[in-house]
């Protein structure tokens, strides 16, 4: 069945968004010029997808005359390059990153617009735990960490935490500081946020026999208690349910933090995860001898006292190009397709082309860190077992970069803005932490595509050409900035197919996670599928710990 302009914006932002928009007159299947300056983006896909097809055949005498390394690590995204950091770091200099695309970096990249550095993806990293010492160590390595506080927790550049305002909402035809729709909450609602707030500081003061938090970053880190675990087995929504919220703001809010995170409505979220999203980032309500009386901080954003954030104007792109340059350039080779691991009785051969080119290539290593998703993993390791329910969303990024800034009723424009009546997560603004309140900026507008079956969402995401994503970008938008148009110079589009894993009812605890961890021979794993959430904190720590598998192997005490 062929749709309308308006069925198919229907169908991505709702019926009553679609309503609102001007005809359009075409359909989704007739050629057009979009209506905007762009480009659509994203990673190679006809790359990706010769993985499906049978590897070219290596000829002996190319296999034979390969080069031996130390190490070559597969996959140049941030797991990847966390591995190969800490492997340098360790005097391992004899490795070699690949990487598929022409950029490493994975769903942390960033790019520029107009002069102006903004992300494509991943675009803040909450600060950590005292007690995660390693990623810690990496922001004091980038200069973040400015000194201690009086309990020794870390204190970090001012410069790169968000400044205010923060955050704002687009509710009811005006924009209100915060993202908890406070507006109009009743007295019962009131009582409700206030509840859940004192729940997530009482798990995130929670410990379990062995001092674990009952949430942390990363996931290895946290508690197994069989209570906690529980909640891996049941949906955001049935959890909300069984302990009596019954507030549509509450729910709208926990919704939003699932796609925010997990790219997943509220009923697609494992309960555990969505306690995570907010418990884990407690730090400042995690001593035991805070009795958690202190519930209203006089916020409306529903997560009292939540870790502060690092950003920068080109997202986590900053800390990519940090690992980037600590690994080294001569050792990273982009636009290189693996296509096959053979693990021989002393290295791996690692099987590739220049994806450029076509021209085939092997390297041998006494050890590999395949960094790459697990259903990647798979296709490259004969015999790897699936994870139990591990699933990847597609997602739209779009940058609108503008001449200057649209109207905005009510609250001033802030870093994050989000729309109430939206399925997108709103836009950042690239140049806000340098205080450019006026003149040129660029947004980054994020679309998490939430069909219940994930091929669904990435049969939508490619049979549809630019100007469908430019309309459904601007039609959510032009809602709360009424002139918008005759500030957009252009709107770019980024595809992403298998943005991340989402951790799915059932997903995260259900043991293949762990299992998928271990190594297979010489062969060792890292990405955040193995964690189960696809956060860069999780990334980072997958990497280091397949890097410390290979230093015990290399190097045995």
């Amino acid at each position: 069945m062929t749709l309308s302009r308006r069925e198919w914006l229907g169908s991505i932002l709702g019926a009553s968004l679609a309503g609102a928009i001007a005809p359009l007159g075409c359909v989704a299947g007739e050629r057009e010029a979009p209506r905007f300056d762009g480009e659509l983006l994203g990673p190679s896909f006809a790359r990706g997808h010769t993985l499906r097809a049978a590897p070219r055949p290596i000829t002996d005498t190319i296999t034979h005359d390969a080069p031996l390394h130390d190490v070559i690590v597969v996959g140049g995204g941030v797991a990847g390059l966390a591995a190969a950091r800490a492997l340098r770091g360790a005097g391992l200099d004899d490795l070699r990153v690949l990487e598929l695309e022409d950029e490493v970096g994975g769903t942390a990249i960033g790019g520029v617009s107009s002069g102006i550095p903004h992300p494509w993806g991943a675009h803040y990293l909450p600060t950590p735990a005292p007690d995660d010492t390693a990623l810690v160590g990496l922001l004091d390595e980038m200069g973040l960490v400015t000194g201690r506080d009086a309990r020794g927790r870390p204190r970090y550049d001012e410069a790169r935490l968000v400044r205010e305002p923060e955050e704002r909402l687009y509710y009811r035809g005006r924009w209100y500081p915060g993202l908890y729709p406070a507006i109009g909450e009743t007295p019962a609602e009131r009582t409700e946020r206030l509840r859940f707030d004192a729940q997530m500081r009482a798990f995130a003061r929670r410990r379990d026999a062995a001092g674990r938090r009952a949430f942390a970053s990363p996931v290895d880190a946290s508690a197994r208690d069989e209570d906690l675990l529980a909640l891996d087995r049941v949906s955001a929504t049935a959890w909300l349910a069984a302990q009596g919220y019954r507030s549509r703001r509450l729910a709208w809010f926990c919704d939003y933090a699932c796609r925010d995170d997990f790219g997943l409505t509220l009923a697609q979220t494992s309960a555990w995860a969505l306690v995570h999203y907010f418990a884990a980032r407690l730090h400042g309500n995690d001593d035991p001898s805070d009795d958690g009386r202190s519930d209203d901080h006089g916020d409306d954003h529903g997560d009292a006292d939540s870790a502060p954030l690092l950003t920068w104007p080109d997202g986590n792109f900053a800390l990519v190009r940090h690992l980037r340059a600590r690994v080294g350039t001569a050792r990273l080779r982009t636009g290189a397709l693996v296509s096959r691991l053979v693990d021989g009785p002393d290295h791996v051969t690692v099987h590739a082309e220049d994806a450029r080119t076509g021209a085939p290539s092997a390297l041998r290593a006494r050890r590999v860190v395949l960094a790459v998703p697990h259903f990647v993993a798979q296709r490259l390791v004969p015999g790897l077992a699936p994870i139990a329910h591990a699933t990847h969303g597609a997602w739209v990024v779009a940058n609108l970069t503008l001449r200057d800034r649209p109207d905005s009723p009510g609250f001033p424009l802030a870093w994050d803005n989000v729309l109430h009546d939206s399925p997108s997560l709103g836009y950042v603004v690239a140049t806000h932490a340098a205080g450019r309140d006026h003149g040129p900026t660029v947004w980054t507008y994020y679309l998490p595509l939430t069909d219940d079956d994930p091929r669904d969402a990435r049969r939508k995401l490619l049979e549809h050409p630019l100007a469908h994503w430019q309309d459904a970008v601007y039609a959510d938008l032009a809602r709360a900035h009424r002139d918008l148009r005759a500030h957009t110079a252009r709107i770019d589009v980024y595809r992403f197919g298998h943005a991340m894993v989402q951790p799915r009812v059932g997903a995260l605890f259900s043991g293949d996670r762990v299992t998928a961890q271990a190594p297979r021979g010489r062969i060792h794993f890292a990405h955040s599928d193995l964690s189960g959430l696809a956060l860069f904190e999780e990334a980072f720590h997958q990497g280091l710990r397949a890097a410390a598998e290979v230093r015990a192997a290399l190097r045995p005490a």
